[in-house]
């Protein structure tokens, strides 16, 4: 299933479908898997709201999702 978010991209009800999981699940299980992936140095796992989860190894693109991570303002807990 995650073989489909590169190039193409995968929304996130795709990976809640295929899962079966519930949706805060199947994020937990992406945010272990984005943790994973950064411990391993391969191409992370980024999601935009055009393309939705992608791996990506283009530099311009992760800095774009970088500074736009950073520039989210956060919300009160």
């Amino acid at each position: 299933m995650l073989f489909e978010a590169r190039p193409a991209g995968l929304a996130f009800k795709q990976p809640v479908r295929s899962s079966e999981l519930p949706p805060h699940q199947a994020r937990a299980g992406l945010a272990c898997l984005r943790d994973t992936i950064a411990e391993r140095e391969r191409p992370p796992l980024i999601w935009t709201k055009a393309d939705g989860y992608k791996f990506r190894s283009d530099r311009t693109e992760l800095q774009a999702y970088e500074v736009a991570v950073i520039r989210e303002p956060r919300r009160a807990s």
